[in-house]
Formats: structure tokens, sequence, C-alpha cells
């Protein structure tokens, strides 16, 4: 999804971070306790998703994207849209978060101790600086 929207999804992640066990065991895919970047990446891009595909079939269209995206260019879209089918998958979007150079430097502002893994303590701490 387009940079200016990472940190919303950002604080959503935190939100599971910080929240309940349950929550951060939502977003710690392999139950290690701690979420790694592919984790980090899959969590935001399927918060991202979500909330733009507003009617629920599974792909975001034009109509959302702009909606969703106070910015949204088309070109951006198209981009998005590598089928070319009019619409983004959520494994489209997905490939875009991987790419995201502000989702990596997100990630890596969160992760305290730099050894590639976020914890609860991290993302209370992150979420201290964002207040």
């Amino acid at each position: 999804m387009k940079t200016c929207i990472i940190p919303l999804f950002a604080s959503l992640f935190l939100a599971g971070c910080a929240g309940g066990p349950s929550n951060f065991r939502e977003i710690d895919l392999d139950h290690d306790g701690r979420a790694s970047r592919g984790e980090f990446t899959d969590a935001v891009a399927q918060i991202s998703f979500a909330a733009a595909d507003r009617n629920g079939d599974g792909f975001i269209d034009l109509e959302e994207w702009h909606r969703t995206e106070s910015t949204g260019s088309d070109g951006l879209f198209r981009a998005r849209d590598l089928s070319r089918n009019g619409r983004i998958s959520s494994q489209e979007a997905r490939l875009a978060a991987e790419k995201n150079r502000s989702l990596a430097a997100l990630f890596n502002a969160i992760d305290a101790n730099r050894d590639g893994f976020l914890d609860r303590n991290e993302a209370h701490g992150y979420r201290a600086k964002l207040r």
C-alpha cells in the first residue's frame, strides 16, 4: 500500500503486539514469542488489504483504492496491479508491502535491539515514542 498509510497500519500492528497474548499470537505466526520481518510485513499487508477491500470481495478495485488512499494515484494503483486486471489481489498487496522501503524502515525503527525480530517490549517502546 501507499507510504502515507503505513503509520496507520503500523499503529494497528503495534496495538496487536502490545495488547493481550491472543493479539500477539495472531501476528507471531510461528508462536516463538517474537515477530520476524516477514511476519510484520504479512500483518501490515493483511491489515491494510482488509481495510481497503471495503466490499469484501478479495480484491481492491480502483474505486476502493481512491476511497482508502486520500491521494491515491491511478499510476500507483496500476503499479500494484501486477496482473493488469483492474484489481489488486492480496498477493499483489503482499508483494507491494514487501518492496515498500518505508515499511522496512519502520520495522528497523521498532526493532530497538537490532536482532531482526520484534517483541512486545519493543512494540511498547515504539508506541511510547509515538505519543
